[in-house]
């Protein structure tokens, strides 16, 4: 944890030559080998959280805009059926009017119309199981190796050692944690 990572480190600064953990002495060396195992696991488990929270955001990103897309298909598959029964309706109508008129009604408009709906249903049916089929997301292999250096001054940086504003920042999230407790 960042707290175990901070004390060994704290001990590695004090300059001794040996240490002693759970009633067992370590030298120098094998302490700064173990923290730097620990900052690394520490580094790897915070940058997995973090690729794991974007996968997610961008999951649900991608679930909310196919939601939107089904919304939208579906409100134009109501709109038309109903427009399919107003041309059901228009077509009994002549049917009607054609068998008491006797007059001989064109319906090459009427078919090139259905054709038309069908090819729009259609459409929707293609762009519907399109988007499920959608949405796979891959992995992500490091390509850069990572940079050393000197581990005591990165393990500074990355937790603010030494500046004051983060200094401050974790004195108040301790007393905040403290007061909660």
């Amino acid at each position: 944890s960042r707290d175990n990572i901070l004390r060994l480190k704290g001990d590695l600064e004090s300059g001794s030559v040996r240490f002693v953990y759970a009633g067992q002495s370590f030298s120098q060396e094998q302490v700064r080998d173990d923290l730097a195992h620990r900052f690394d696991q520490f580094q790897v488990h915070e940058q997995t959280a973090q690729k794991l929270s974007q996968i997610l955001a961008a999951r649900q990103k991608n679930l909310n805009a196919a939601k939107a897309k089904l919304d939208e298909m579906l409100n134009a598959k109501r709109a038309l059926e109903v427009e399919i029964e107003n041309l059901q309706a228009r077509l009994t109508m002549v049917e009607v009017s054609k068998t008491a008129s006797h007059i001989a009604v064109d319906d090459s408009q009427l078919s090139r119309t259905r054709q038309f709906l069908d090819d729009i249903r259609n459409r929707i049916d293609v762009e519907e199981r399109t988007m499920a089929s959608e949405g796979a997301l891959t992995g992500m292999i490091p390509l850069d190796e990572p940079e050393s250096g000197d581990l005591l001054t990165e393990i500074a940086d990355y937790f603010g050692d030494g500046r004051a504003e983060i200094e401050e920042l974790l004195a108040t999230a301790t007393t905040a944690t403290e007061a909660n407790q």
